[in-house]
Protein backbone atom coordinates (compact mmCIF):
# COMPACT_ATOMS: atom_id res chain seq x y z
CA UNK A 1 0.00 0.00 0.00
CA UNK A 2 2.91 2.13 0.45
CA UNK A 3 4.44 1.84 -2.72
CA UNK A 4 0.87 2.52 -4.46
CA UNK A 5 0.82 5.85 -2.88
CA UNK A 6 4.65 6.85 -2.93
CA UNK A 7 3.42 6.00 -6.91
CA UNK A 8 0.31 8.02 -6.44
CA UNK A 9 1.68 11.02 -4.84
CA UNK A 10 4.46 11.23 -7.61
CA UNK A 11 2.27 11.14 -10.29
CA UNK A 12 0.39 13.72 -9.51
CA UNK A 13 3.60 15.99 -8.82
CA UNK A 14 4.21 15.27 -12.36
CA UNK A 15 1.08 15.97 -13.90
CA UNK A 16 0.77 19.05 -11.73
CA UNK A 17 4.24 20.14 -13.25
CA UNK A 18 2.80 19.51 -16.49
CA UNK A 19 -0.70 21.24 -15.86
CA UNK A 20 1.83 24.45 -14.27
CA UNK A 21 3.83 24.17 -17.51
CA UNK A 22 1.07 24.47 -19.84
CA UNK A 23 -0.28 26.90 -18.38
CA UNK A 24 2.31 29.41 -17.50
CA UNK A 25 4.02 29.60 -20.27
CA UNK A 26 1.99 30.93 -22.78
CA UNK A 27 0.69 33.28 -20.47
CA UNK A 28 4.16 34.75 -20.03
CA UNK A 29 4.38 37.16 -22.84
CA UNK A 30 7.86 38.87 -24.01
CA UNK A 31 8.43 42.41 -24.18
CA UNK A 32 11.51 42.43 -26.54
CA UNK A 33 11.13 45.00 -29.41
CA UNK A 34 10.08 42.74 -32.51
CA UNK A 35 9.56 39.28 -30.51
CA UNK A 36 6.65 37.08 -31.91
CA UNK A 37 5.66 36.81 -28.12
CA UNK A 38 5.53 40.48 -27.58
CA UNK A 39 1.86 41.72 -27.94
CA UNK A 40 2.87 45.34 -27.34
CA UNK A 41 2.91 48.25 -30.12
CA UNK A 42 6.46 46.85 -30.66
CA UNK A 43 5.85 43.14 -30.97
CA UNK A 44 4.86 40.55 -33.75
CA UNK A 45 2.65 38.64 -32.10
CA UNK A 46 -0.14 39.93 -34.85
CA UNK A 47 2.10 38.74 -37.53
CA UNK A 48 3.12 35.77 -36.13
CA UNK A 49 -0.78 34.56 -36.04
CA UNK A 50 -1.04 34.89 -39.95
CA UNK A 51 2.17 32.99 -40.69
CA UNK A 52 1.80 29.19 -41.29
CA UNK A 53 5.04 28.42 -40.53
CA UNK A 54 7.86 29.63 -38.08
CA UNK A 55 11.60 28.41 -39.24
CA UNK A 56 14.11 28.61 -36.28
CA UNK A 57 16.71 26.23 -37.94
CA UNK A 58 18.31 24.21 -39.10
CA UNK A 59 17.96 24.85 -42.78
CA UNK A 60 14.20 25.15 -44.45
CA UNK A 61 13.07 21.81 -44.77
CA UNK A 62 9.26 21.32 -45.15
CA UNK A 63 9.31 25.26 -46.41
CA UNK A 64 8.17 24.75 -49.97
CA UNK A 65 8.92 27.68 -52.30
CA UNK A 66 5.97 27.14 -54.28
CA UNK A 67 3.49 27.46 -51.27
CA UNK A 68 5.84 29.72 -48.67
CA UNK A 69 6.81 33.05 -49.16
CA UNK A 70 9.76 33.39 -46.92
CA UNK A 71 9.78 37.13 -44.06
CA UNK A 72 12.93 37.56 -42.65
CA UNK A 73 13.03 40.97 -40.09
CA UNK A 74 16.71 41.40 -39.86
CA UNK A 75 16.88 43.08 -36.36
CA UNK A 76 20.84 41.21 -35.88
CA UNK A 77 23.42 40.42 -38.49
CA UNK A 78 22.96 37.56 -40.24
CA UNK A 79 25.10 34.59 -39.57
CA UNK A 80 26.78 32.63 -41.86
CA UNK A 81 23.92 29.88 -42.00
CA UNK A 82 21.21 32.06 -42.59
CA UNK A 83 23.22 33.73 -45.77
CA UNK A 84 23.44 29.53 -46.67
CA UNK A 85 19.98 29.18 -46.12
CA UNK A 86 18.14 32.88 -47.95
CA UNK A 87 20.45 32.64 -50.74
CA UNK A 88 19.92 28.65 -51.43
CA UNK A 89 16.06 29.62 -50.67
CA UNK A 90 15.96 32.55 -53.29
CA UNK A 91 18.53 30.90 -56.03
CA UNK A 92 16.01 27.63 -55.63
CA UNK A 93 13.22 29.95 -57.03
CA UNK A 94 12.06 31.36 -53.35
CA UNK A 95 10.43 34.37 -52.72
CA UNK A 96 11.84 36.82 -49.85
CA UNK A 97 10.36 39.92 -48.01
CA UNK A 98 13.14 41.65 -46.05
CA UNK A 99 12.83 43.99 -43.63
CA UNK A 100 15.99 46.11 -42.20
CA UNK A 101 16.40 49.62 -40.98
CA UNK A 102 20.42 48.80 -40.04
CA UNK A 103 21.94 47.14 -43.00
CA UNK A 104 22.18 43.76 -41.16
CA UNK A 105 20.73 42.13 -44.74
CA UNK A 106 23.49 44.15 -46.73
CA UNK A 107 25.31 40.65 -46.83
CA UNK A 108 22.78 38.70 -48.26
CA UNK A 109 21.81 41.77 -50.64
CA UNK A 110 25.45 41.21 -52.34
CA UNK A 111 25.57 37.32 -52.41
CA UNK A 112 22.06 37.85 -54.53
CA UNK A 113 23.80 40.53 -56.59
CA UNK A 114 20.35 42.63 -56.07
CA UNK A 115 21.90 46.39 -56.57
CA UNK A 116 20.77 47.60 -53.14
CA UNK A 117 22.07 48.67 -49.39
CA UNK A 118 20.40 49.70 -46.71
CA UNK A 119 22.13 51.84 -44.59
CA UNK A 120 21.53 53.24 -40.73
CA UNK A 121 20.42 56.50 -41.35
CA UNK A 122 17.17 57.97 -40.71
CA UNK A 123 14.79 59.34 -43.61
CA UNK A 124 12.12 61.75 -42.19
CA UNK A 125 9.17 63.06 -44.29
CA UNK A 126 7.63 66.46 -43.34
CA UNK A 127 5.05 65.75 -46.00
CA UNK A 128 3.46 62.53 -46.82
CA UNK A 129 3.05 61.31 -43.00
CA UNK A 130 0.68 60.14 -40.31
CA UNK A 131 0.86 62.88 -37.99
CA UNK A 132 4.48 62.41 -37.86
CA UNK A 133 7.55 63.15 -40.30
CA UNK A 134 8.93 59.66 -38.58
CA UNK A 135 5.72 57.77 -39.93
CA UNK A 136 5.75 58.44 -43.56
CA UNK A 137 2.73 57.58 -45.65
CA UNK A 138 2.85 56.28 -49.49
CA UNK A 139 0.83 54.34 -51.99
CA UNK A 140 2.60 50.53 -52.97
CA UNK A 141 2.03 49.79 -56.59
CA UNK A 142 2.07 45.84 -56.41
CA UNK A 143 0.58 43.38 -58.44
CA UNK A 144 -1.43 45.67 -60.38
CA UNK A 145 -3.00 46.87 -57.27
CA UNK A 146 -2.30 50.37 -55.42
CA UNK A 147 -2.27 50.03 -51.58
CA UNK A 148 -1.82 52.87 -49.32
CA UNK A 149 0.24 51.78 -46.01
CA UNK A 150 2.36 53.74 -43.35
CA UNK A 151 5.39 52.99 -42.08
CA UNK A 152 7.52 54.11 -39.15
CA UNK A 153 11.16 54.81 -38.60
CA UNK A 154 12.42 54.18 -41.72
CA UNK A 155 15.87 54.08 -43.42
CA UNK A 156 18.24 55.15 -46.43
CA UNK A 157 18.41 52.65 -49.13
CA UNK A 158 20.68 53.11 -51.59
CA UNK A 159 19.75 51.37 -55.16
CA UNK A 160 21.11 51.46 -58.65
CA UNK A 161 19.01 50.67 -61.91
CA UNK A 162 18.09 47.35 -61.62
CA UNK A 163 16.07 47.61 -58.87
CA UNK A 164 12.55 48.53 -59.20
CA UNK A 165 11.27 51.06 -56.94
CA UNK A 166 7.48 50.12 -55.70
CA UNK A 167 6.88 53.09 -53.19
CA UNK A 168 8.80 56.09 -52.05
CA UNK A 169 8.90 59.14 -49.82
CA UNK A 170 7.38 62.43 -51.12
CA UNK A 171 9.98 65.02 -52.41
CA UNK A 172 9.82 66.87 -49.12
CA UNK A 173 12.19 63.63 -47.03
CA UNK A 174 15.43 63.64 -46.20
CA UNK A 175 18.11 61.17 -45.09
CA UNK A 176 19.34 62.98 -42.13
CA UNK A 177 22.96 62.28 -43.01
CA UNK A 178 24.56 63.87 -39.95
CA UNK A 179 22.39 62.08 -37.19
CA UNK A 180 21.44 65.38 -35.91
CA UNK A 181 17.43 65.04 -36.34
CA UNK A 182 16.95 68.12 -38.26
CA UNK A 183 17.79 69.25 -41.87
CA UNK A 184 21.09 70.71 -42.87
CA UNK A 185 23.20 71.05 -45.96
CA UNK A 186 24.87 67.71 -45.49
CA UNK A 187 21.50 66.08 -45.82
CA UNK A 188 20.08 64.63 -48.53
CA UNK A 189 16.67 65.14 -50.25
CA UNK A 190 14.33 62.64 -51.20
CA UNK A 191 12.31 60.98 -52.59
CA UNK A 192 13.82 57.77 -51.06
CA UNK A 193 12.86 54.13 -51.32
CA UNK A 194 10.16 52.52 -48.70
CA UNK A 195 9.47 49.69 -50.97
CA UNK A 196 12.04 48.35 -54.07
CA UNK A 197 11.66 45.11 -55.50
CA UNK A 198 15.02 43.26 -56.68
CA UNK A 199 16.33 40.04 -58.05
CA UNK A 200 14.83 37.75 -60.85
CA UNK A 201 11.32 38.16 -61.38
CA UNK A 202 10.99 40.20 -58.37
CA UNK A 203 12.10 37.40 -56.20
CA UNK A 204 13.07 39.59 -53.08
CA UNK A 205 11.18 42.40 -51.33
CA UNK A 206 13.18 44.81 -49.33
CA UNK A 207 11.66 47.33 -46.62
CA UNK A 208 14.14 49.75 -45.17
CA UNK A 209 11.61 49.10 -42.15
CA UNK A 210 11.21 47.01 -38.74
CA UNK A 211 7.52 48.40 -37.82
CA UNK A 212 5.52 48.25 -40.92
CA UNK A 213 4.11 44.48 -39.52
CA UNK A 214 4.43 45.54 -35.97
CA UNK A 215 1.66 44.93 -33.71
CA UNK A 216 1.04 48.90 -33.81
CA UNK A 217 1.19 49.57 -37.60
CA UNK A 218 -0.23 46.08 -39.21
CA UNK A 219 -3.96 47.40 -38.44
CA UNK A 220 -3.42 50.72 -39.76
CA UNK A 221 -4.07 51.82 -43.36
CA UNK A 222 -3.97 48.88 -45.27
CA UNK A 223 -1.08 47.31 -44.37
CA UNK A 224 -2.38 44.13 -44.00
CA UNK A 225 -3.50 44.13 -47.61
CA UNK A 226 -0.14 45.15 -48.69
CA UNK A 227 1.55 42.31 -46.62
CA UNK A 228 -1.39 39.65 -47.91
CA UNK A 229 -0.84 40.97 -51.71
CA UNK A 230 2.79 39.65 -51.24
CA UNK A 231 1.37 36.43 -50.12
CA UNK A 232 -0.36 36.36 -53.46
CA UNK A 233 -2.62 33.79 -52.29
CA UNK A 234 0.46 31.72 -50.65
CA UNK A 235 1.62 31.04 -47.20
CA UNK A 236 3.58 33.43 -44.83
CA UNK A 237 6.52 31.65 -43.05
CA UNK A 238 8.42 33.79 -41.04
CA UNK A 239 12.49 33.11 -40.61
CA UNK A 240 13.38 33.61 -37.09
CA UNK A 241 16.85 33.09 -36.86
CA UNK A 242 17.13 36.66 -38.14
CA UNK A 243 15.35 37.85 -34.70
CA UNK A 244 17.25 39.07 -32.31
CA UNK A 245 15.39 36.59 -29.77
CA UNK A 246 15.43 35.57 -26.36
CA UNK A 247 16.15 32.34 -24.51
CA UNK A 248 12.15 32.72 -23.04
CA UNK A 249 11.23 33.38 -27.21
CA UNK A 250 13.12 30.21 -27.89
CA UNK A 251 11.23 28.11 -25.00
CA UNK A 252 8.03 29.13 -26.28
CA UNK A 253 9.15 28.36 -30.21
CA UNK A 254 10.16 24.64 -28.79
CA UNK A 255 6.77 24.39 -26.77
CA UNK A 256 4.26 25.54 -29.24
CA UNK A 257 6.33 23.36 -32.18
CA UNK A 258 6.16 20.50 -28.89
CA UNK A 259 2.07 20.51 -28.96
CA UNK A 260 1.86 20.87 -33.06
CA UNK A 261 3.91 17.71 -33.45
CA UNK A 262 1.68 16.02 -30.74
CA UNK A 263 -1.56 17.27 -32.71
CA UNK A 264 -3.19 18.65 -29.46
CA UNK A 265 -2.81 22.82 -28.59
CA UNK A 266 -1.32 23.71 -25.54
CA UNK A 267 -4.70 25.40 -23.87
CA UNK A 268 -6.53 21.43 -24.84
CA UNK A 269 -3.47 19.68 -22.77
CA UNK A 270 -3.60 22.22 -20.23
CA UNK A 271 -7.04 21.63 -19.92
CA UNK A 272 -7.08 17.19 -20.00
CA UNK A 273 -3.96 17.68 -17.56
CA UNK A 274 -6.07 19.62 -15.02
CA UNK A 275 -9.52 17.39 -15.43
CA UNK A 276 -6.94 14.09 -15.11
CA UNK A 277 -4.75 16.05 -11.65
CA UNK A 278 -7.96 16.73 -10.58
CA UNK A 279 -9.27 13.15 -10.76
CA UNK A 280 -6.10 11.58 -9.21
CA UNK A 281 -6.65 14.15 -6.12
CA UNK A 282 -10.17 12.56 -5.68
CA UNK A 283 -9.47 9.33 -5.99
CA UNK A 284 -6.36 9.80 -3.56
CA UNK A 285 -8.64 11.55 -0.97
CA UNK A 286 -10.93 9.05 -1.30
CA UNK A 287 -8.31 6.02 -0.56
Amino acid sequence: MGGRRVAVLLGSVIIALLAGAAISVPLVTSSAPYSMYNNGPRGYSALASMASRIVWGPGLSGVSDKDYVLLVAATKPLGNESLKNLVEWVETGGELIVLDEHGYANRLFDELGLGLRVRDVAVYDVLSNDGSRLDPVAVVRVSGEAIRVVFHTVSLVEVNSSVEVLASTSPLSYADIDGDGYYSFVDRLGPFPLVAMAGHNGSVIVIPDLDVFANKYIGMYNNTGFLKTLLAGRKLAIYAQALNASSNDYLKYRYYSLFRSLGVSSTSLSLYALIVLAVVVVSRYES
